[in-house]
């Protein structure tokens, strides 16, 4: 039978943990918030590249069309997470862009670029081919490192085929959803709608460089901006669904707190009243 001291300890470990999660509950809900406006700042960064493009297809005599596959492997960025707490983030992750590589190219075995340690080990058992990992930043200012440090790994396989990134976005409140974005080929709609986009002042603007090495810095640019992009939702979706996976220990640590407490003041009652029948026992043992 548990005793008061061993019940007190009981407690104390318990309001610790519940300290901990509370203070884990807040580090997710600003962090969510943290790399929504990365991805805020991303989007304004590709705006300015976008016009840039527009500039630099419009000066083609006609819009230059891709193929349609880029006549290599297809290739995928899937975005994870390194932690853990927060659900089946990592396995949503990789299920869905398995189902994505059946769709796409049935049989293909993929070159996949992984983020995140936990998101690599199924789509290694899956028979792709992982060409590297790396670790998931631990804030918004290491976003940028990362995808530099991504594009040269793309850049230097064989040619690429389908470029996909794959990862988690974070729609509202504790929660998140799969998501994909196809990196090349360039779609044919998207270049035909920037050409016949008109420019948005009366100043048309020009450009000095050679207009191939500009149109390939600028897709570059465009690439950058994507994958960054999807790390950032993805960072803020993993901390969402670490927020919903945090407020349900903390309901469940309320709960058992609440039960260890009522079984304390059991014992301490249970003490109280024995002693005091000792006490009335012996005063009526003096006194017979």
């Amino acid at each position: 039978m548990p005793t008061q001291q061993s019940m007190k300890r009981r407690i104390d470990r318990t309001r610790d943990l519940q300290s901990v999660v509370g203070t884990m509950k807040a580090l997710a809900a600003v962090s969510i918030r943290q790399y929504e406006k990365a991805a805020e700042s991303i989007d304004a960064f590709n705006q300015t590249v976008d016009l840039g493009l527009r500039v630099v297809l419009g000066s083609f005599a006609a819009a230059p069309h891709p193929p349609r596959d880029g006549g290599g492997r297809p290739a995928a960025v899937v975005v994870g997470s390194d932690q853990g707490m927060c659900g089946r983030f990592n396995e949503d992750a990789a299920d869905y862009a398995l189902d994505l590589f059946r769709r796409e190219a049935s049989g293909e075995v993929w070159r996949v670029v992984t983020v995140g340690e936990r998101v690599a080990a199924p789509l290694t058992a899956s028979g792709h081919t992982v060409m590297q990992r790396f670790s998931a930043p631990g804030a918004a200012s290491g976003i940028t490192p990362l995808v530099q440090a991504i594009l040269p790994v793309l850049g230097n396989t064989e040619r690429l085929g389908t470029l996909l990134v794959v990862h988690n976005r974070h729609p509202s409140g504790a929660s998140y959803e799969p998501a994909f974005a196809r990196l090349l080929p360039l779609d044919r709609r998207w270049i035909a709608s920037f050409r016949s986009q008109p420019w948005p002042t009366n100043q048309l603007p020009t450009f000095r460089v050679e207009r191939d090495r500009l149109f390939a810095f600028l897709v570059r640019q465009h690439l950058f901006a994507a994958i960054y992009r999807a790390v950032a939702h993805s960072l803020s979706a993993e901390n969402a669904s670490r927020l919903a996976a945090m407020q349900v220990a903390e309901k469940n640590i309320d709960e058992r707190l609440n039960e260890l407490t009522e079984t304390y003041h059991r014992l301490r009652q249970s003490t109280i009243t024995s002693e005091l029948l000792d006490i009335v026992s012996g005063f009526e043992a003096l006194t017979g």
